[in-house]
């Protein structure tokens, strides 16, 4: 197995780059057209198959519990997210970075948590695995590529807090062994919005 490192950041480069010449040409945003949010993800419940953790020779399918947190930036209908999650039971260190379409559904108010809205998330990005294998060597890294959507309710109790409830499925390719794998996970994220 080939070990990677978090340094091998051409794809992300060349991520960033064609989105500042997109970005460019579509001229100034203005504060409507962007947003920041930051979230903590207190309970991921996933189940993944297909994929071999830092340092094992076998393809897994195991189901595990994560947190983590995430950094969400929306310009116009382009959505970047950078993510951040730890399996517990593996030890595994789950780093995403993607770009993709998000758009958003009106849900039905309720005097409980007031307005509401269904979120419908697609991208695809540079996603790295990082663990100690259980020979105890050196932490590794092994990187690769993942695809997918997510499917979320979104409660916003203020203008700037909001609550989701997710649903994800993603596909992944890992170029470090030539693994494809996938991953169904429910979690929540508590955010501030700025």
């Amino acid at each position: 197995m080939t070990r990677s490192h978090l340094s091998e950041s051409n794809p992300t480069t060349l991520l960033l780059l064609a989105l500042a010449v997109w970005l460019v040409a579509a001229g100034p945003a203005t504060a409507a057209d962007f947003s920041l949010e930051l979230d903590a993800q207190p309970l991921q419940v996933a189940l993944i198959g297909g994929l071999s953790p830092p340092g094992s020779q076998e393809s897994r399918t195991f189901a595990d519990t994560a947190s983590g947190l995430r950094a969400r930036l929306d310009i116009y209908f382009l959505h970047l997210e950078f993510d951040f999650q730890h399996f517990y039971a593996q030890a595994l260190d789950w780093i995403h970075a993607g770009v993709g379409y998000q758009t958003t559904f009106p849900a039905k108010e309720s005097e409980w948590w007031g307005s509401s809205e269904f979120v419908l998330r697609a991208q695809a990005g540079l996603l790295v695995l990082g663990g100690t294998p259980e020979t105890g060597t050196d932490y590794q890294t092994l990187t690769g590529v993942r695809a997918g959507a997510t499917l979320g309710w979104a409660v916003a109790f203020t203008a700037w807090l909001s609550l989701e409830i997710n649903m994800d499925l993603g596909f992944v390719y890992m170029i470090s062994d030539g693994s494809f794998g996938y991953a169904l996970g429910v979690f929540t994220t508590l955010g501030l919005r700025v």
